[in-house]
């Protein structure tokens, strides 16, 4: 049970690091004047609509900035994904193991 709690804690902060790129995302747009058309409703941004702001900017310096937010975007993402199995498989052993 000690496993579940660890990955719930894991998972939640997952969630919390994924508003803050949010946020972090809608400053930085803010701030240079940069638009992104989002191809969803949810809160997240994908690499693919990320990847506009390239067309957008000649600056080496904002084109590294964005490289950083889309590599923290690819790892949120998929460490939210393992958490999430992660979490799923300690609740099917808990279950199978009664």
């Amino acid at each position: 049970m000690t496993f579940l709690y660890l990955i719930y804690i894991l998972f939640a902060i997952n969630v919390a690091v994924g508003f803050k790129i949010y946020f972090k995302v809608n400053g930085f747009l803010k701030k240079h004047n940069l638009a992104i058309k989002k191809q969803s409703i949810n809160l997240q941004y994908t690499a693919k609509e990320l990847a506009q702001l390239f067309e957008q900017t000649d600056s080496e310096e904002l084109k590294l900035q964005i490289h950083k937010i889309i590599r923290q975007t690819k790892y949120n993402y998929w460490l939210g994904r393992i958490f999430f199995v992660l979490f799923i498989g300690i609740v099917i052993y808990l279950i199978l193991a009664q």
